[in-house]
């Protein structure tokens, strides 16, 4: 596909502006990722992208966190960008098992986690799982909410770009603002989403696969979470789904002129907030520990 050919090209542009294409060997197949060095003395910091999506999503926004941290890791799911499509693909648990297994090989020291849509779905399992190298995380407008079969088939239908019309809808949830080149966004996000081994996932993606309260409240790590108050793709029972059952440590946050992706709409301010969280949780274990 097309789109394949336009991934392809963008590893080599980003290979010109210092990231470097990595690949992590799991039993769910290769799991590509991008790995950028950073100038800052923070721990390394993993960004995990949404459904349909690929790493190119954090392009905008890795460079301006470059400086503030030891290392950046940008992974992209089984099945999305130049990951392999797993023999397995349709299990509940083959995104999660194989993106946790390219973690111990891509980063095996003790980092942080972001991810925004169900890229923050999966940090919030992974954080949940309580694993000893994970510093903290944060996650915006996160996907794995519990919700009835009927409004998951209803989120699952925004996805549908059969159409440009269709697809023109989706752009204009995606993003606060009407975004610029939409048709040119209509495009490539048709390209992502209407990849086969995409469009399979979301007809065998259930509600057994959500995340439960008892998972949630198993979180003990440091956590901002944000939820954009322009967020246009997500029903509003999802984010107090959230709050109602992360625990109460988490930091919440609701930013003004935040969509779904402030990734790329909001990059200097999400990066800004990330840095910040980060900060201030590093200077309360200090202080805890001294």
């Amino acid at each position: 596909m097309l789109i394949d050919q336009l991934f392809a090209l963008a590893a080599l542009a980003l290979k010109t502006r210092g990231f470097r294409s990595r690949y992590a060997n799991t039993a769910h197949g290769r799991v590509h990722y991008y790995e950028l060095s950073g100038s800052g003395l923070r721990p390394p910091l993993v960004l995990l992208h949404g459904i349909g999506s690929s790493a190119l999503a954090f392009a905008k926004v890795a460079p301006l966190l470059a400086p503030s941290f030891q290392k950046l890791i940008l992974p992209e799911l089984p099945g999305h960008g130049l990951s392999d499509v797993p023999g397995d693909w349709l299990q509940g648990t083959a995104l999660f098992e194989g993106m946790s297994s390219a973690l111990e090989v891509a980063m095996p020291e003790p980092f942080y986690f972001m991810g925004n849509s169900l890229g923050g779905m999966a940090v919030l399992r992974y954080a949940a799982n309580a694993p000893k190298r994970l510093l903290g995380a944060v996650v915006c407008s996160p996907g794995g909410a519990q919700m009835s079969p009927e409004t998951l088939q209803e989120v699952l239908s925004a996805f549908d770009t059969s159409t440009h019309a269709k697809g023109r809808k989706l752009v204009e949830r995606l993003f606060a603002g009407p975004p610029r080149y939409a048709h040119l966004s209509t495009f490539l996000i048709r390209q992502m989403v209407g990849r086969p081994p995409i469009r399979e996932l979301m007809k065998h993606i259930s509600t057994d696969a959500l995340l439960s309260p008892d998972e949630l409240a198993r979180i003990r790590v440091p956590l901002l979470f944000l939820w954009g108050k322009q967020e246009k793709l997500l029903p509003i029972a999802h984010r107090d789904y959230f709050l109602a059952n992360l625990p109460p440590h988490v930091v919440t946050q609701f930013p003004e002129g935040y969509g779904h992706l402030p990734q790329i709409e909001n990059s200097k301010d999400l990066s800004r907030r990330i840095v910040e969280f980060i900060d201030e949780q590093r200077a309360r274990a200090n202080g805890a520990a001294a």
